[in-house]
């Protein structure tokens, strides 16, 4: 089934994009995801084939963001992108969508699968709003919050990437996000999630704000040297962390 046609924006002038019942593929490239479908006519780059055509990549896109698993539809690789795309379009590329399916989101999605399997789901996630305990009782917190971390991104489509990363001395930090929903005006909904890793990648923690708005949560991280990964869909959002010291 034709999805549609790459128009002279990109080094893909008049190629299309197929959908062959178990997946959509760039013709003559390889294959996407429906994330990456929408992506490619929301930055102009193509148009649809017709309405049934848009509707299809619609509805596979929500269904890929309520599975959380868009790493079992490889999208098309970094590197091929890149080099296809022109100057202009090769540099926004990299700063977007494109650069953050085929890597970064398909690195969260595996990292979170195995890290929960490893640590367990209950030793491993910290329920919003809701403070985890220290293994030496909460009675070490009290002292001046310090800003440690701040970060910002989204937009109307997937933000799937790692954050540069930051130190912590140990003890009660407070996670805190602005946010608010993006209008990509495909009836999706915005998704947050993040997970604030060591830089090992020996132990993670999960953060996923139920809404978008003004939040915070409480960790209890001990000493060490971290960074966020980010997996939203079409939402802005802003992220500050502290640290009592």
């Amino acid at each position: 089934m034709l999805i549609g046609t790459f128009g002279p924006s990109t080094g893909w002038v008049d190629r299309t994009v197929i959908y062959d019942g178990q997946g959509f593929r760039v013709d003559g490239i390889g294959p996407t995801t429906p994330l990456a479908v929408l992506q490619y006519e929301r930055d102009g780059h193509m148009t649809w084939d017709s309405d049934r055509a848009r509707n299809l990549a619609v509805r596979l896109a929500g269904e890929q963001v309520e599975a959380q698993a868009p790493a079992s539809q490889p999208s098309v690789p970094q590197a091929m992108m890149g080099s296809a795309l022109p100057a202009s379009s090769a540099t926004h590329a990299n700063s977007g969508f494109f650069t953050r399916i085929p890597v970064s989101l398909a690195i969260v999605v595996i990292a979170i699968a195995a890290g929960l399997a490893y640590w367990g789901i209950s030793s491993a996630h910290h329920s919003w709003n809701q403070a985890a305990e220290q293994a030496s009782g909460p009675g070490t917190s009290g002292g001046t919050p310090v800003t440690v971390f701040t970060w910002s991104g989204g937009g109307n489509g997937n933000d799937g990437r790692n954050s540069q990363p930051f130190n912590l001395q140990g003890g009660h930090q407070v996670f805190s996000i602005s946010s608010a929903a993006g209008n990509a005006g495909y009836g999706l909904s915005p998704m947050l999630s993040f997970y604030i890793r060591t830089t090992d990648n020996s132990s993670q923690d999960p953060v996923m704000p139920p809404a978008t708005g003004d939040q915070t949560s409480d960790l209890y991280l001990p000493a060490g040297t971290y960074y966020v990964a980010s997996n939203t869909l079409d939402c802005t959002w802003s992220i500050t962390i502290t640290e009592d010291r």
